[in-house]
């Protein structure tokens, strides 16, 4: 696939900035990133999403049913594809699955690929202590964050005017590197 253009959009640059990395395409491969898929409302794929979710929601509320009343942990399938497993919802597992790679379709201009955790992440406190949890050095061994090594990226992004000062900015293990100003993979 070949991307021309994405940085000079300007929706783009104020989301994400000015560079980008670029990974070679067998580590995309191996860490099993896909292409988000862009649902506009009203479209048919909508319409089937909200069909497949309203039958793997029924699937689910019956086995919740089947609970005792004073059981919370089977909730945890709303959004828990791991647990909807356990507790036999394989429609609503199968959902969450998909639900992971969706976005509206106002986001399209993205071109998002994306990789999921294969374990939920959870957090017993708000969400202001969770971010101080993991705003400490080694945060990304808390947050499980995807490492990549110097042989995993194909090259770097930049403005055609940023190009010489990004190269000089990179660690020595990146120097090696080209600085492209136009994003192929």
């Amino acid at each position: 696939m070949r991307l021309e253009g994405i940085l000079g959009d300007k929706r783009h640059k104020r989301a994400f900035g000015d560079f980008g990395i670029v990974f070679k395409g067998e580590w995309v491969y191996e860490k099993q990133f896909r292409p988000v898929v862009y649902v506009k409302e009203g479209s048919k794929l909508h319409m089937h999403l909200k069909l497949l979710f309203a039958d793997a929601e029924k699937e689910l509320i019956d086995i919740i049913k089947q609970r005792p009343p004073d059981d919370a942990f089977p909730y945890m399938s709303y959004t828990n594809r791991n647990v909807a497993s356990q507790f036999g919802a394989s429609k609503y597992c199968k959902f969450l699955s998909i639900y992971e790679m969706l976005e509206p379709g106002q986001n399209s201009w993205q071109r998002e690929w994306r990789a999921v955790q294969k374990m939920p992440l959870y957090n017993e406190g708000s969400t202001q202590d969770f971010i101080k949890s993991i705003s400490v050095p080694s945060w990304d061994n808390i947050v499980m964050t995807l490492k990549f090594k110097p042989e995993n990226v194909s090259h770097f992004v930049a403005k055609l005017s940023n190009r010489i000062k990004l190269k000089a900015c990179l660690p020595e293990e990146y120097k090696d590197k080209d600085v492209c100003w136009k994003m192929y993979t």
